[in-house]
């Protein structure tokens, strides 16, 4: 159980199938937002590609990592 990392527990709760249904939704609202609202000419949507799997899981492996991990300061994240 040494090598155990956050990661592996959390893959224990939540199955590929539910990540890949947040990469899903994640990718529709950002469209849906690009499509009905109008955007600033410096808008970060204007460079908006499809996240993928892999992204989600280390996204999600951040945050988890991040309240696991005690730093001082926020920019140091």
């Amino acid at each position: 159980m040494e090598d155990t990392m956050p990661m592996d527990y959390l893959r224990l709760m939540v199955t590929e199938e539910m990540v890949l249904s947040m990469v899903t939704e994640t990718n529709r609202y950002a469209t849906q937002t690009v499509e009905h609202n109008e955007q600033s000419p410096y808008s970060r949507f204007h460079q908006w590609t499809e996240i993928a799997l892999e992204e989600m899981w280390a996204f999600l492996d951040l945050i988890i990592s991040a309240g696991l991990i005690v730093i001082d300061y926020l920019k140091d994240y």
